[in-house]
């Protein structure tokens, strides 16, 4: 398994060159403008994740405020609650080890990632323990059994899920303690 790259210049390319239609807002998967920009990424299984190593490593003892965006594609027969981000100082090893991983950010547990139009936004603030230097987006889980939300008349078994937009900031702690 691995993550899907979609971008706007895909749809430049004669047919005769694309092995799939990885096209911004239309591909394969539905139809879906990028939030900013002209590019996203997407995940279909449980075990997938997108990693990269960050700019610069995370400081111990501080505060950093991660965001990213999701929409449910249109092909999708059923939508999940949990999409979350995992900080490490190492890659992770995918496919050996996603299900053991707790992620330190996670979409709340009532709400079910649902929209195939706009993007949803999930965030929150994380206390580095220092020397984080790579972040991972994905389910981590083994597979989907854990909660599911049915999408009526669709039969396909399968949800799609485009990522976007993905920041990582350091939050000054001190300055907010003053206000």
């Amino acid at each position: 398994f691995s993550a899907d790259y979609f971008n706007r210049s895909a749809n430049d390319y004669p047919v005769k060159f694309k092995m799939n239609n990885m096209g911004v807002p239309d591909n394969d998967f539905g139809y879906q403008q990028a939030r900013t920009g002209d590019a996203y990424v997407g995940l279909a299984y449980a075990q997938e994740v997108i990693q990269c190593e960050l700019t610069s490593t995370l400081l111990k003892d501080s505060t950093y405020y991660l965001e990213f965006y999701t929409s449910l594609s249109d092909s999708s027969d059923y939508a999940i609650w949990r999409l979350g981000a995992y900080f490490s100082c190492q890659p992770v090893d995918v496919f050996k080890k996603v299900q053991f991983i707790k992620p330190q950010i996670l979409n709340d547990s009532l709400n079910f990632l649902t929209d195939t139009v706009n993007w949803t936004r999930i965030s929150g603030l994380y206390k580095a323990t220092g020397g984080e230097k790579y972040l991972s987006i994905g389910t981590f889980s083994r597979e989907d059994n854990d909660r599911r939300f049915f999408i009526p008349d669709k039969k396909l078994g399968r949800r799609y899920y485009y990522i976007d937009d993905v920041s990582v900031n350091y939050v000054n702690t001190k300055s907010l303690n003053k206000e």
